[in-house]
């Protein structure tokens, strides 16, 4: 089986999944979420004023990353939301405020609009639909958030925090040299750091 077609068996089961933990716990994980972030040291460390944090705009199941995002903004960091601007190109970071009038920005997804300043987030929020020990992550499969993270790690440090609800960790999720693999996950059980040594 090649690395797309292991991928792509892995993401409707994933998809049922995710659906019927966010129907549990779409209220509560959220807030949670954020307290696990802020709980954590070194992930509170990331919390300084003037620093560049991106979101996501959620679709689907995906765990809301709003509230968190909401706080870092409030805490004076300088805040974005991903957007689509090329097929296999990475995203475009544009600058929002909880108060930004948002667009369609493609794959059912909303961002500011094309007029909005851009930033290189030094943290990355990232929606996924499962995860692994390793923080190797199973997306959609268009490759964006692999190929944004790529980018950014290239110009300098950069923090990729995957969002998820716990029961999203599988045990393996086929991966290939074009995969980046997640810095964190937090869920509503708290926050997991990855090692890039990991088996």
């Amino acid at each position: 089986m090649t690395l797309g077609a292991a991928k792509a068996a892995l993401r409707e089961p994933a998809k049922a999944r995710r659906a019927t933990l966010h129907q549990a716990l779409a209220a509560t994980a959220p807030p949670a979420v954020r307290d696990a972030f802020l709980a954590t040291p070194a992930l509170a460390a990331e919390v300084v004023a003037g620093r560049s944090a991106s979101g996501y705009w959620p679709i689907a199941s995906e765990l809301d990353p709003r509230p968190l995002l909401t706080h870092l903004h409030e805490c004076g960091l300088v805040c974005g939301l991903p957007a689509t601007v090329a097929p296999r190109s990475p995203l475009a970071f544009r600058r929002w405020t909880p108060q930004t009038a948002l667009v369609a920005a493609g794959y059912g997804t909303m961002a500011p609009p094309d007029s909005a300043p851009t930033l290189t987030p030094e943290l990355v929020l990232v929606p996924l639909l499962a995860v692994d020990r390793r923080g190797m992550r199973l997306g959609y499969g268009a490759g964006y958030y692999d190929m944004s993270l790529r980018a950014l790690r290239a110009r300098g440090r950069v923090v990729a925090v995957g969002l998820a609800y716990s029961g999203q960790m599988i045990d393996a999720v086929p991966a290939g040299d074009g995969d980046e693999r997640l810095d964190w996950l937090v869920s509503e059980h708290g926050a997991v750091r990855f090692e890039a040594d990991a088996e």
